[in-house]
């Protein structure tokens, strides 16, 4: 699949320009290979991670509201993810 490098043959120069593409290949490989994976938008799982959740979380009073994957809108970044928000979006929920 991948063209091995002779580093035998190769000069040191060439020797980190092929470890390097390969660890670039390698690495959208498995981005592509985790993005292929059916996420079913119905499973809180996918949404809230209750580990997370952090009821003594001090977060800035700052409102710059969030949409969570729950639907819920929360006020800001800090506050979705101490409530264990895994996924979210600036603005609030329509």
């Amino acid at each position: 699949m991948f063209q091995q490098c002779k580093l035998w043959q190769t000069p040191d120069y060439l020797k980190v320009i092929c470890n390097n593409i390969t660890i670039v290949i390698l690495s959208l490989i498995i981005s592509f290979s985790a993005c292929s994976e059916t996420i079913d938008e119905n499973n809180e799982s996918y949404c809230i991670d209750k580990s997370l959740i952090d009821s003594s979380a001090v977060c800035y009073m700052i409102y710059d509201p969030v949409c969570g994957c729950n639907e819920v809108t929360y006020s800001n970044e800090c506050v979705a993810e101490n409530n264990g928000v895994l996924i979210f979006e600036k603005g609030s929920c329509n």
